[in-house]
């Protein structure tokens, strides 16, 4: 009996076969591998931070710092900024006011590009050898100018500082103001002088002169800030 032998044709027929199989094989299994790794990849990447919350003011003295306290780092501003973990933009100018020195009005292009969540206007310690008339014109023509080129923004309002003792009788005028002034943008309005910063109490934040804060009184006044912003709603998410 003669044995079975394949025809080369056969054979090679068969070896092709084999090597498609194995082809195929070994491609799926890359496949699955490159899937897989792909995936370990994704689940091992972190997603992005989150950004962080803008947020910028118009403001005096008292925000800029002075040699006295409150520059860079110190400034009560960059201590709010390291614990809420905002971004913050502070063209703060010292002596500046809503009429007086140079006008807090200087500061609000840099404002606008920045485009804060929030614009916290700060001042009127300057004006108090103002016309309160003339100050509530500013003040109006001020909140109007940040609603209208920022109108994703909230903004709100602080009025003057006196610290040290009672403010006068024209400081008070100028407050009641841009108080006044404020309500009628309806804009969240927090009065210092009616809370007492820095009267009474925390006199060690205090300069000896009594007219400026030093680092001890810009640790001081990033919490009353950051209590002031907390109960009037606006903080930025």
């Amino acid at each position: 009996m003669r044995g079975f032998r394949l025809s080369g044709g056969a054979v090679a027929l068969t070896l092709l076969s084999i090597a498609t199989v194995v082809m195929l094989v070994l491609a799926i299994q890359k496949q699955a591998s490159l899937s897989s790794g792909g995936a370990s990849a994704a689940a091992a990447t972190p997603p992005p931070p989150p950004p962080q919350p803008s947020v910028a003011f118009v403001a005096d003295g008292y925000t800029s710092g002075s040699p006295s306290g409150g520059e860079g780092p110190a400034s009560y501003t960059a201590l709010l900024a390291a614990r809420e973990g905002w971004r913050v933009t502070n063209p703060a100018v010292y002596g500046s006011g809503y009429v007086a020195g140079a006008p807090l009005s200087d500061q609000v292009q840099k404002v606008v590009d920045a485009r804060p969540q929030l614009v916290v206007v700060s001042g009127g310690r300057a004006d108090s050898g103002s016309d309160p008339d003339a100050v509530r014109d500013a003040a109006g023509r001020l909140f109007q100018d940040l609603k209208t080129r920022l109108p994703q923004a909230k903004v709100v309002v602080i009025g003057p500082m006196w610290i040290g003792g009672d403010a006068p009788r024209r400081m008070a005028e100028v407050r009641d103001a841009i108080r006044d002034t404020a309500a009628e943008a309806r804009l969240p309005f927090v009065d210092p002088i009616e809370e007492r910063w820095f009267n009474d109490r925390d006199q060690d934040g205090l300069t000896p002169d009594g007219e400026n804060l030093n680092d001890r009184g810009h640790q001081r006044l990033s919490e009353l800030v950051d209590d002031a912003l907390r109960k009037v709603n606006v903080l930025p998410q």
